[in-house]
């Protein structure tokens, strides 16, 4: 059984899948800096922001 997995790791279309899977990943990291990457606050209500670190302030108060 690990022999076919071996196999099936070395084979070219399954090295091509992961690539894909790879160049994904950064791109969308990578978009995510370049898009929107200003906003610093978790949620706005009414015009309020609140900040990531109120947050998780209260979110470790309720726990």
């Amino acid at each position: 059984m690990m022999d076919s997995l071996r196999t099936a790791a070395n084979s070219l279309v399954l090295k091509i899948i992961f690539g894909i899977i790879i160049v994904s990943f950064i791109l969308t990291g990578v978009s995510g800096y370049l898009i929107g990457g200003g906003n610093n606050y978790a949620a706005k209500v009414n015009d309020q922001e609140i900040s990531r670190g109120q947050f998780e302030k209260r979110l470790q108060q309720r726990a």
